[in-house]
């Protein structure tokens, strides 16, 4: 009992560690690396922003810090003196038994599913199988059965019904306040100036209506046929800042299809086929890439981008198997065959270098998402890196698109970089 409750008592304040860990990350962009991320597999970010960290709206490691709270609870009665020296053993079994199996089950999630390795996490695990396996041993010591030392747990609550009442009823009123009240913290991308409150804040729902084709280049296009402008953006499907801009600018093409033009490039900062990333940092993005790739071969290109940006933060269904319903294409294998073909990654590998050559030059190096504008008659009126800031898409820009690039009245059009 002694040793239970001190593995419960390091749970709980593990638990606690791990929930402030999980604050932090989700408080933070995506692109920002807490000091728990030891390497691209090994880290808490993935997990913290991962589905599979939250149940009903909390945290799984406030639940956890709750199991440890009760373990910690019932050990500490199990210390008192009784002429049975049983209670609360089969209570302790049974909850323990419960954290253990919930622990190795996260603990398979993340390995299998999720492809990472977080240390706070196992930390966690391992103490809870700690506890279970202190708690078989109290069990054995008073020489009963999990079914009749809980049985006999059960009989002695009953015995003060006016106690256990007020406790299951506390302890219920507390789960619910928990989890009507726990306050979401989800970080949200800050308004891109020079548009509206709210531009791109509705979700992506495939080409809903919009025209589009394919340039002459090869790349899809959303909008115009003959447009007063062209936007070529140069994307990443894991870059959040990516996600937000290409919403914005879907909103401008949804609400003037007849004069703006949007071209979509693949640019995957991804070490695994982009010559121009010196190290492991978008570690999915070269086959996010190449499934958009496919999926444009199915006919399904901006159901499939779509897909891919709005479950960016959700690496366990960014694979064949889950993103093929999304994207509306039946048939998963043949996806999956095209994602890992030659093909798409040539495919991928020549907007690559499109893009190296296109944004050598501007900004302090190559990032997404970055941008090419083109006028009527087709000529490069500027690039950039970003939205905002000194290489940015600038806001009288965005402005003029979100008009829908209105005819000129006395101005020059703007001007970027690399001209």
């Amino acid at each position: 009992m002694v040793a239970c409750a001190l593995f419960a008592l390091a749970g709980l304040v593990a638990s606690g560690i791990s929930w402030r860990t999980h604050w932090q990350v989700r408080s933070a962009p995506p692109t920002v690396r807490p000091s728990c991320t030891l390497s691209e597999s090994t880290g808490c970010a993935d997990t913290a922003r991962s589905s599979y960290a939250v149940v009903l709206g909390v945290p799984i490691a406030l639940w956890s810090a709750c199991g440890f709270g009760a373990l910690l609870v019932l050990a500490v009665l199990g210390l008192r003196r009784r002429p049975d020296h049983a209670f609360p053993t089969g209570l302790l079994f049974a909850v323990a038994g419960l954290a253990a199996a919930a622990g190795v089950t996260m603990a398979l999630i993340a390995r299998f599913v999720l492809g990472v390795f977080c240390v706070e996490c196992t930390v966690i695990q391992v103490l809870a199988v700690a506890t279970f396996a202190c708690a078989a041993l109290q069990l054995r010591e008073v020489r009963l059965g999990p079914s009749r030392a809980l049985a006999a747990d059960v009989r002695r609550l009953v015995s003060y019904p006016r106690t256990t009442v007020a406790v299951t009823l506390f302890g219920a009123a507390g789960v619910l306040l928990l989890v009507v009240f726990y306050p979401e913290h989800e970080w949200r991308a800050p308004g891109i100036p020079g548009l509206p409150p709210g531009a791109g804040t509705l979700p992506l729902s495939g080409q809903a209506g919009i025209p589009g084709g394919v340039t002459a280049e090869g790349h899809p296009y959303l909008g115009a046929a003959e447009p007063r402008v062209t936007v070529v953006e140069y994307s990443d499907y894991q870059c959040p800042v990516c996600r937000g801009a290409h919403a914005a600018l879907r909103d401008m093409v949804a609400r003037h299809p007849d004069r703006i033009r949007l071209v979509h490039v693949h640019l995957p900062l991804d070490q695994a086929c982009n010559r121009a990333v010196p190290r492991p940092f978008h570690v999915q993005a070269c086959e996010l890439a190449r499934a958009a790739v496919c999926a444009e071969r199915a006919g399904r290109f901006w159901e499939m981008n779509d897909a891919l940006f709005e479950h960016q933060d959700d690496r366990a269904r960014l694979d064949a198997v889950t993103l093929a319903p999304l994207a509306g294409i039946a048939d998963s294998a043949a996806l999956r065959g095209c994602i890992d073909g030659p093909d798409s990654d040539a495919a991928v590998r020549r907007d690559i270098e499109q893009g190296i050559a296109a944004l050598a030059g501007v900004g302090p190096g190559l990032g997404t998402p970055a941008f090419e504008i083109f006028d009527a008659s087709g000529r490069l009126a500027g690039r950039y890196l970003g939205i905002g800031g000194d290489d940015g898409l600038p806001e009288d820009v965005l402005r003029r698109l979100d008009a829908g690039w209105p005819e000129e009245t006395g101005e020059t059009s703007p001007q970027g970089d690399g001209r």
